[in-house]
């Protein structure tokens, strides 16, 4: 059984799991049931462990027990071992796993970077990526997740990079209306101006959704969604009239590109709008070590996007990796 030898104090690494379940629930009888093994077992574990450390790590109030500032200050150093002796598991089977380190990434949006993840792996053959895509009301509970390495998620206007979040993109959002709608003979466009639009935009709770109609609302308007759809049809939309649109920059660039010397339908207006453009922003769980392999995608992906994220924030990652 692995131990630690602190100083003249050795101990197993099952009565600190022991312990955090404790220090969690704060009830011997729940914390026994949760471990699966009995009330005296885990009492004489969390005994011995205390009489290892000379002192005592909870104060006993009636049934209940809680943690005093001994177990408190202990409690946090014992996260941070179970977290560093979990990471090291997990990065030795990355390595072992055929033969490639492997990051587990979970995303709002995969078509925000497919083209970063595909470079990545075409130029980093020993890493292997498994990814999934989420909803953005599960991204706090992802990042709480061992298994997943970083979450990707995608917001408008302005944003304040962390210790663990970084904007590794940045793109302009246009407007997408039809060639015979009355704006269509404009380049640029304050959004307020589409107010009276109908809109298309992707169903509720995706993140483009989030952010058309977070973008609208700040303009000083709440968007009139009377058509959803995926993206594939999107632009199909728009170009039979039903609606308007807010895409991306890389949408707008796409679409020209596939209907280059044919009969556009569709026209994108610049918008005026101070906050127009979406992040798509690296995140990941800052008690959690970042493995070698996701120290190397992170930094690759703050290259890869550079020019266009200094351009608008006049920064890059805000720190080292």
């Amino acid at each position: 059984m692995t131990r630690f030898a602190l100083g003249e104090v050795i101990m197993d690494i099952v009565h600190l799991q022991y312990f955090q379940v404790v220090a969690e629930q704060e009830n011997l009888t729940r914390a026994a049931e949760i471990l699966h093994i009995s009330q005296p077992a885990l009492s004489a574990s969390i005994s011995k462990l205390e009489k290892e450390l000379g002192v005592q790590l909870f104060d006993r109030v009636g049934r209940r027990i809680q943690l005093n500032q001994y177990g408190r200050i202990y409690s946090d150093y014992v996260n941070q071992a179970l977290n560093n002796l979990n990471n090291a598991a997990r990065e030795l089977d990355n390595y072992t796993r055929r033969g490639k380190q492997i990051i587990t990434i979970s995303t709002v949006s995969i078509q925000a970077i497919q083209d970063l993840l595909s470079d990545f792996m075409d130029s980093h053959a020993n890493i292997g990526i498994r990814r999934y895509e989420i909803m953005p009301r599960d991204v706090q509970d992802e990042l709480k997740n061992n298994d997943c390495d970083f979450v990707i998620t995608a917001t408008s206007g302005p944003f304040e990079q962390t210790e663990n979040a970084c904007i590794v993109k940045r793109e302009k959002l246009y407007l997408a209306v039809q060639k015979n709608h009355p704006l269509s003979k404009r380049e640029r466009i304050s959004l307020i101006e589409a107010k009276e639009e109908a809109f298309v935009s992707l169903p509720e709770g995706y993140s483009f959704r989030e952010i058309t109609e977070g973008l609208c609302r700040r303009a000083g308007f709440s968007c009139d969604v009377l058509h959803e759809c995926f993206h594939c049809q999107l632009l199909n939309y728009v170009s039979d009239g039903i609606g308007v649109a807010i895409v991306t920059e890389e949408v707008r660039d796409r679409e020209r590109q596939r209907l280059a010397g044919s009969n556009n339908q569709i026209v994108f207006l610049e918008l005026t709008d101070e906050e127009a453009f979406r992040n798509i922003i690296f995140l990941w769980n800052q008690d959690k070590v970042l493995s070698a392999a996701a120290k190397t995608l992170l930094e690759y992906a703050s290259r890869y996007y550079q020019d266009d994220v200094k351009k608008a924030t006049h920064t890059g990652c805000l720190f080292d990796v």
